[in-house]
């Protein structure tokens, strides 16, 4: 693990990853599968996919989730022998059944960008509104922005971003 003051003691970059896309799973269901009587089974027993961008086929597309008691690993694997554009991965497809009267209010929302190739990478993505972006992990505000763009992102590498209206 590399010395990085930023990040807590002890945790690989896996499981910060892990706890990054794990914690808004469970901040969004961890009150309303109760309120519902839904449960963890029932999360468990729900679908998942892989939406592939334009006509990409992603059959040979693997979505694996490992439950170890109330947590999940997931592990997307490309079993085909080139590369495939997706555009998302549903981890848990359910109807949240939610009444029409359902207020739902967000000031932020978090982004992840990942540089799965073996070399560096400048990556880029537009936001649906134009937000105040902050690293999640040193805190280094990116600016007011309706594209993001991180340049040189190490190979094997992922950010995670915090996008919030001002």
């Amino acid at each position: 693990m590399s010395e990085n003051p930023s990040r807590p003691s002890g945790l690989s970059r896996r499981d910060l990853l892990g706890a990054a896309v794990t914690l808004p799973l469970w901040r969004a269901f961890s009150h309303v599968a109760l309120a519902q009587g839904r449960g963890l089974e029932t999360i468990r027993k729900s679908r998942g996919l892989v939406v592939g961008a334009g006509d990409a086929d992603v059959s040979k597309v693997e979505l694996s989730r490992d439950w170890a008691g109330a947590i999940c690993r997931s592990r997307v694997t490309n079993r085909g022998t080139s590369a495939v554009a997706i555009k998302e991965i549903v981890l848990f497809d359910l109807a949240l059944d939610l009444p029409p009267s359902t207020s739902l209010y967000a000031e932020s929302f978090q982004m992840r960008l990942f540089n799965w190739t073996d070399a560096p990478m400048t990556l880029s993505a537009r936001l649906t509104r134009a937000s105040t972006v902050t690293d999640f992990w040193s805190g280094a505000s990116l600016g007011r922005k309706d594209v993001v763009t991180i340049a040189d992102m190490l190979a094997h590498s992922a950010r995670l971003l915090e996008c919030r209206d001002v």
